[in-house]
């Protein structure tokens, strides 16, 4: 009797994935979970939302000195004077500059602590349309504890890079600044410092921002910690999907530049009450609301091992998930 011939087995492709469909759906679920309003539910999820996203919001501007060499003499108008001080209180300065460096690692550490796990427990109020405090804080002790080791190593990377980048440039820089000039030297500091910092900074903002979309809903899924949940995601959301994983931070940016636009209306709509800490996230609390569903819905495409709103009966409460 003849044989068929051997057919090579052919690797199963990945699924359709699309990058817009999730946004109707993040719109939908939103509304959902927030309306009609209530205000305890408000204010207790945007506590959460909040918790999670410590240290993440807001903006700072500084007012760089003139070193333009208008007026009389070389140096600028200001620079002079600023440098002669800097000159005779340099020991002072050194000693403020690190007690403020000390006082900021650990208070980023604090807030790196508590948003890892307040992630993991957002993620679960937004699948699951809860708003509970006490209950998730417990459950997601252990995993949060897992994302915030990650997270503050990412973190103090990042921190050390940029005392990198701020050395090279001061070196190259200083003996223009210290004349109260901007020649070569200081421009060819700044270039140096601004490449380090461009490309070494690029790695590891990119991981972060993985770790933040999709590490933290496999191991919310999963029950996992972030090196399994890292493996998961790298061999199901981005092995053949690289450029699909592109199209998706496409569109965070430019649903961003929307969240943003309305949140600035809001700001000033509200005379900057929406600035304030905590206040603001829950006037915004649609904003995280839909980001967080958005993400949720783009993973679902995946299969059924990324459902999380549309089968929340995949995950029981306090049947997968528990504290020390």
């Amino acid at each position: 009797m003849n044989q068929l011939p051997h057919l090579p087995e052919l690797a199963p492709q990945p699924a359709s994935v699309s990058v817009t469909e999730p946004v109707s759906r993040a719109i939908e679920h939103t509304r959902r979970v927030l309306f009609p309003f209530n205000a305890g539910k408000w204010l207790t999820l945007g506590f959460v939302a909040w918790l999670a996203h410590l240290g993440e919001g807001g903006g700072s501007s500084f007012n760089l000195p003139d070193t333009s060499g208008r007026g009389s003499g070389g140096s600028g108008p200001g620079l002079g004077p600023a440098l002669d001080w800097l000159r005779d209180n340099l020991s002072m300065v050194v000693t403020v500059g690190l007690v403020v460096l000390v006082l900021g690692i650990a208070l980023g550490v604090a807030m790196t602590w508590v948003s890892s796990r307040a992630k993991l427990m957002f993620v679960h109020s937004v699948a699951r349309d809860e708003a509970k405090v006490e209950e998730p804080w417990r459950r997601f002790a252990e995993r949060g504890r897992d994302l915030f080791w990650v997270r503050l190593w990412i973190g103090l990377l990042g921190l050390g890079l940029l005392l990198v980048a701020l050395a090279i440039a001061g070196v190259l820089a200083w003996p223009d600044l210290s004349r109260g000039v901007f020649e070569s030297g200081a421009l060819l500091g700044l270039l140096l410092g601004g490449a380090v910092l461009v490309l070494g900074g690029l790695p590891l903002t990119v991981a972060a921002m993985l770790i933040d979309d999709f590490v933290v809903p496999a191991m919310y899924l999963n029950d996992e910690p972030v090196g399994p949940a890292w493996r998961r995601v790298k061999s199901e959301v981005i092995s053949g999907r690289v450029w699909t994983v592109v199209l998706f931070y496409l569109m965070k940016f430019l649903l961003g530049l929307v969240t943003g636009l309305i949140a600035l209306v809001a700001t000033c709509i509200t005379c900057c009450i929406v600035a304030l800490p905590y206040i603001g996230t829950v006037f915004l609390l649609p904003l995280f609301v839909f980001n967080q569903a958005y993400v949720l819905y783009f993973l679902e495409q995946l299969g059924s091992g990324w459902q999380s709103i549309s089968r929340p009966e995949a995950v029981e409460p306090g049947s997968r998930f528990s504290g020390p």
